[in-house]
């Protein structure tokens, strides 16, 4: 084996560690969102975000009698857990459904 097959394997291996530990993390991440999203904290950040926005849909502009029909979506998880006004919109279900790009 020369130098550089040992190098390009070197190389795989780290590779294909960095993409385990990180798909590693990202799963533990979507985990520990979905605790954080039936937290009282978000359950009241929601209610106040969704009164901020007077009850409309930031993207169709509709207001929506049945308010739980509206969703809080963050546009980054920069602070996740102390969210900005700027870190969310809030969005009726259809919009939400339409800015991830599947139906949940």
């Amino acid at each position: 084996m020369t130098f550089n097959h040992l190098a390009a394997a070197l190389l795989l291996i780290a590779v294909l560690r960095w993409l385990y530990l990180r798909r590693l993390r990202e799963r533990d991440f979507w985990r520990w969102y979905d605790i954080y999203l039936r937290s009282p904290h978000w359950r009241i950040y929601r209610t106040l975000r969704k009164a901020l926005a007077l009850y409309r849909c930031h993207s169709c502009g509709w207001r929506w009698v049945g308010r739980s029909y509206l969703q809080v979506h963050h546009l980054n998880y920069k602070r996740l857990g102390h969210e900005r006004l700027s870190d969310t919109q809030v969005l009726c279900h259809d919009d939400h459904q339409i800015r991830h790009g599947r139906r949940f």
